[in-house]
């Protein structure tokens, strides 16, 4: 996971502009190292990226999120894990709210 971090704190210092993983809100470092971890850092997809850094969690739900298969099955624990994690309390929201996470402390 600290190879993982390092790698995924690098290709966003290596961005224009750059972007310092520690200023972003705890709900998107999760969400960008957990991604990471499963996917490779360099297997991220630009839009995915995009939408995580602007916060944009109706964007990601609509666009981003799939059905992950192991074999000739869906992996259901996985699959369930990530919409309880993501999916669910944004999809509980009021279109007219805006979405908040907790701000990462400096």
């Amino acid at each position: 996971m600290n190879q993982t971090l390092s790698e995924l704190k690098s290709a966003l210092a290596g961005r224009k502009p750059a972007v310092d993983f520690g200023r972003l809100e705890l709900r998107q470092q999760e969400c960008l190292l957990d991604l990471s971890h499963t996917e490779g850092t360099a297997a991220l997809p630009e839009a995915l990226l995009a939408a995580v850094l602007a916060n944009d969690w109706p964007k990601i739900i609509r666009d981003h999120s799939y059905v992950r298969y192991a074999g000739h099955a869906p992996d259901h624990p996985r699959n369930n894990a990530f919409a309880e994690r993501w999916v669910y309390p944004q999809l509980i929201r009021s279109r007219d709210e805006p979405l908040q996470g907790d701000r990462a402390e400096d």
